[in-house]
């Protein structure tokens, strides 16, 4: 099991997305813990997709428990959130446990990119 929890789970372009990320493992050890912040588009016409972060954490001592905390940035210039009725533009934080001699884990966060606001 995973558990993403975001804080705040709204950003503004340019920010840092804060995360923190549980595990508890019933089969298997762990060996590591992949995270990362995307975005797609769902709707109309052709679908896109970024990868905008991404990191590895080695676990060493193999706990079948664990946390970490982690502080991607959110770039400036990548796209923000949208909701429309053709369009939707959706960032999300996925994690996945990696697992030997088990089932490897997956948890996704969603999370909303706002625009940054004018300086003033």
């Amino acid at each position: 099991m995973i558990s993403i929890a975001l804080d705040p789970d709204r950003v503004e372009a340019g920010d840092v997305l804060h995360a923190h990320i549980e595990w508890a493992c019933s089969d298997g050890r762990p060996t590591h813990l992949d995270t990362s912040v995307y975005w797609f588009t769902e709707g109309r016409g052709d679908l896109d997709t970024g990868r905008v972060h991404s990191q590895r954490l080695s676990i060493d001592d193999r706990a079948m428990t664990g946390w970490t905390d982690v502080d991607i940035p959110v770039p400036g210039e990548g796209p923000t959130s949208y909701d429309g009725s053709l369009l939707r533009i959706l960032w999300e934080l996925k994690s996945e446990l990696k697992i030997d001699g088990g089932r490897d884990e997956t948890s996704i966060a969603r999370l909303t990119v706002l625009p940054r606001r004018a300086a003033g």
